[in-house]
């Protein structure tokens, strides 16, 4: 599933790339895109999250409502169309009717927002019932879901997961019922699942995890690489995040520090070796806020604003100015950054100044290049005339 997705990612990238060549020859201006540039003065000019993969991209203003970008072939930017939203060329797409959104998530083709009310609002393809909503039917604007009380969503490739105030876990369905329970989970404070669903991850609220799906290398960090039948539990405790690749796991403790378990011939596991674990180690890095696994390499998000990164680096997805990959992780050259996402091998980081910055590949469509190192960007033409 991982290649096709490589394959479609390229695809899209290829695709845009031609527009550029037919004319829109702005794109990842050198001055960089500024959130301060992309709203009106009389808006507060942040945002504070951000979700993205290598086609489009969707954020949020500090004021609740959605902004977003980029590839839009089934309605996943929300604003009424599938029009392509070409950045560099058009201000971004206001998500209609859309406000007091704390929450975003993107899947391939499709966008969950999360509002304070604990309802789940979704947009584009709905092909596997993705939405929620009860049905299988497109949507080119969001639309509410049938779940309330969530917390936090995950998207995968064909459904998202949603978790629960009462720690309860659910995902979408076509069915009438829009979301149906996972019966055999509970307790949960934080949830990840691999992009296409191969597997995922259950962070308890004793700190404990629970793990199901594929452990070819040993991502579930029991002992061994054994098929599993069942779901288990990971030779782990004191967890407060987990972040799933295809290959590996990655999990954040509340002492911030990382461990992990799982792929690591490109190092991304960040011990300093390129064997695969079949057990936690320990990752040579610590006061992490947020850690996020991309396709074979790994990002950390220290608390005091620094980036690194470890693993393969083919892609530049690193950030270091080099095409080596890194067993040990590297400081990016960025700081004061306040939020991170990523596609399958690039990055995307926000500062605290409102400026947006990007390295590494898939996300050159609509950016412009694939720097060895933080490039900042925004858009070009004419900026929004007010939220």
């Amino acid at each position: 599933m991982f290649r096709e997705r490589r394959k479609l990612s390229i695809a899209m990238t290829l695709l845009m790339v031609g527009f550029i060549l037919l004319g829109y020859s702005n794109l990842g201006s050198a001055n960089g895109w500024n959130a301060n540039d992309v709203f009106s003065d009389n808006n507060i000019m942040n945002t504070f999250d951000l979700s993205t993969t290598g086609s489009y991209v969707v954020f949020i203003t500090s004021e609740g409502t959605a902004k977003a970008g980029g590839f839009n072939s089934f309605g996943e930017l929300g604003n009424g169309t599938s029009s392509p939203m070409l950045i560099g060329t058009s201000p971004m797409y206001s998500v209609l009717n859309m406000s007091n959104v704390v929450r975003v998530s993107a899947g391939f083709d499709y966008t969950m927002f999360l509002k304070n009310d604990g309802t789940v609002w979704g947009t584009g393809n709905n092909r596997h019932g993705q939405l929620g909503n009860g049905t299988s039917t497109n949507r080119l604007t969001p639309v509410k879901t049938k779940i309330n009380n969530v917390k936090q969503i995950s998207t995968g490739y064909s459904r998202p997961y949603v978790l629960k105030n009462d720690g309860t876990v659910w995902y979408s369905t076509s069915k009438a019922v829009g979301y149906e329970k996972i019966d055999y989970v509970d307790n949960i404070s934080y949830i990840d699942m691999t992009w296409n669903n191969s597997a995922r991850g259950y962070v308890k609220k004793d700190g404990s995890v629970l793990y199901e799906g594929l452990n070819e290398y040993g991502q579930a960090g029991i002992g061994n690489n054994s098929r599993l039948s069942d779901i288990v539990k990971p030779d782990i405790d004191d967890v407060k995040e987990v972040s799933l690749s295809h290959g590996h796991a990655m999990y954040l403790k509340n002492d911030g520090t990382v461990w992990g378990a799982g792929k690591n011939d490109s190092g991304q596991l960040g011990d300093g070796t390129t064997e695969n674990k079949s057990r936690p180690v320990k990752v040579n890095i610590d006061n992490v806020k947020k850690v996020f696994t991309g396709l074979d390499h790994t990002v950390f998000l220290k608390n005091d604003g620094t980036v690194w990164t470890v693993g393969n680096n083919k892609y530049k997805q690193l950030g270091d100015g080099t095409k080596e990959s890194k067993s040990i992780p590297v400081k990016v050259n960025i700081d004061n950054v306040v939020a991170i996402n990523h596609s399958e091998n690039g990055v995307i980081a926000l500062k605290s100044d409102g400026t947006f910055w990007f390295w590494g590949g898939y996300i050159s469509a609509w950016a412009g290049s694939e720097p060895y190192e933080p490039k900042e960007f925004k858009f070009e033409g004419q900026y929004y005339p007010g939220i």
